[in-house]
């Protein structure tokens, strides 16, 4: 059966028009989606303060709801950083003050980044050097903080600075 009987508009239309509901038969709705939104908007218009305070009150949880996701999101963040470099959220965020915002070797500012200036910091001492984009950061991590393959590899920029065309 790939039809069914609509009671509010008494025509047969094709399953697909109906909304699924729980009952057991054919598990569709009584009525089809364009009588059910059609009833929706008269009970609108027929009661709208209504369905402002419901609005509003959904909108309200919605906003709580949102602010705690957040908040999570902000207390996992703050641990991470406490853990693995032994700075709070605020401390990034002097950092980033300290630095306006942009990263501390090409000084592209956080806004133009896609995710937040990351933290750079000593392998061997654990020290906090500065933020870095997401470009450089893996940039000074290849050349393993050597400051004498970061020479070399700007030595052989400078020296090979004519591309020939192939």
């Amino acid at each position: 059966m790939d039809k069914k009987y609509c009671k509010k508009c008494l025509i047969i239309k094709p399953l697909e028009e109906f909304y699924f509901h729980k009952s057991p038969r054919d598990q569709r709705t009584g009525k089809c989606k364009e009588c059910i939104l059609e009833e929706g908007a008269l009970y609108q218009k027929a009661n709208p303060e209504v369905c402002h305070k419901k609005s509003n009150k959904y909108a309200a949880k919605e906003r709580a709801r949102q602010l705690k996701i957040k908040n999570r999101k902000l207390e996992a963040r703050n641990s991470q950083m406490k853990l693995k470099y032994g700075i709070t959220l605020e401390d990034y965020e002097i950092l980033l003050k300290a630095q306006e915002g942009r990263c501390a070797i090409c000084g592209i500012h956080e806004d133009l980044l896609t995710r937040a200036l990351a933290i750079d910091h000593c392998h061997t001492t654990g020290k906090i050097r500065g933020l870095l984009c997401n470009y450089c950061n893996p940039g000074l991590g290849s050349f393993r903080d050597s400051v004498k393959s970061l020479q070399a590899a700007i030595m052989y920029l400078q020296s090979h600075s004519i591309v020939i065309d192939s």
